[in-house]
């Protein structure tokens, strides 16, 4: 029942994204200004959010204690 569920609620979230798939430069029109920085506004906000992620783990895994042999 449980692996049921988790199919269709998968299925139905691939279904329901599948607009999302193209990449900004595909999805949005040429034509249209508004679309003109899309990309940019992408790339800033993967940026934002996977160097901060980057420094905080590898702080993290710099300072971890050594385990004792």
């Amino acid at each position: 029942m449980k692996m049921k569920l988790i199919i269709s609620l998968m299925t139905f979230f691939f279904f329901w994204t599948e607009g999302a798939l193209a990449c900004p430069g595909c999805a949005g029109s040429s034509t249209n200004e508004s679309d003109k920085y899309s990309v940019y506004i992408l790339l800033v906000f993967i940026l934002s959010t996977y160097i901060p992620f980057y420094l905080f783990f590898r702080m993290i895994k710099k300072h971890k204690d050594p385990k004792p042999q």
